[in-house]
């Protein structure tokens, strides 16, 4: 996972994460399903039917919720490598149940949060959080 702050101007962040679901889990339609997003004390919901599908296979968002311009892309992956900032780890993610989600926000400040900050995903029924630094 990679959390990168900027306190501004304009404050805001960005976020890679990759993510496995259960493999006897139910599956992820943003479109039809919630996605939820918490990164500290800042939490937001971007709701059911906002999403849309592109060509490639993505699911994206693009809007501003809150007074807070926010880009969210999730795909499907069917085998990736990250770096892992910091503890230089590599996080091998592979199977049609994988997936990387980024997300770019404007107009919120996370610096003020705790370092390492905790980041928490709800795709659907798929819940998930874990400590990031930034």
């Amino acid at each position: 996972m990679k959390l990168k702050a900027a306190s501004g101007p304009p404050p805001g962040f960005g976020l890679q994460a990759f993510l496995t679901t259960a493999p006897d889990g139910s599956p992820i339609n943003p479109i039809a399903q919630g996605v939820s997003l918490g990164i500290g004390s800042y939490a937001v919901t971007i709701e059911p039917g906002t999403f849309h599908q592109v060509p490639q296979g993505w699911w994206v968002y693009s809007g501003t919720i809150n007074g807070i311009a926010l880009k969210v892309r999730i795909s499907q992956v069917s085998s990736s490598t990250s770096q892992a900032k910091g503890n230089q780890k590599k996080q091998n993610v592979t199977g049609s149940n994988s997936y990387e989600v980024q997300v770019t926000a404007t107009g919120v400040d996370i610096t003020t949060s705790s370092d390492p900050a905790t980041v928490s995903l709800t795709l659907g029924t798929n819940v998930g959080s874990v400590q990031a630094y930034y």
